[in-house]
């Protein structure tokens, strides 16, 4: 895994996109350590711009979970207490 640094709405709006496309979220699931399926609230992201942190570590695309719509499949299970977020920008 990577350490990369969260990005905030501010650091994307120059770039002119509206800032309120830009999502930064927990996911939806169990963290008990054995669930590893997870959703998002949108299911309309640019896929480039989808970023999973475990505990603030970010998780890379097909090597540590994969993505269909609004699912998430990781392929390690978060532990109880971890914190799993999503940062993306809707359509």
């Amino acid at each position: 895994m990577t350490v990369e640094i969260l990005y905030s709405p501010s650091a994307i709006t120059g770039g002119g996109i509206d800032s309120s496309k830009f999502k930064e979220e927990f996911v939806s699931g169990i963290i008990d350590g054995a669930n590893t399926e997870f959703t998002i609230p949108h299911s309309d992201i640019i896929l480039n711009t989808l970023k999973i942190f475990r505990n603030g570590v970010y998780l890379k695309r097909d090597e540590d979970f994969v993505i269909v719509a609004d699912s998430i499949s990781l392929f390690v299970a978060p532990s109880v207490g971890e914190k799993l977020i999503a940062t993306y920008i809707i359509n």
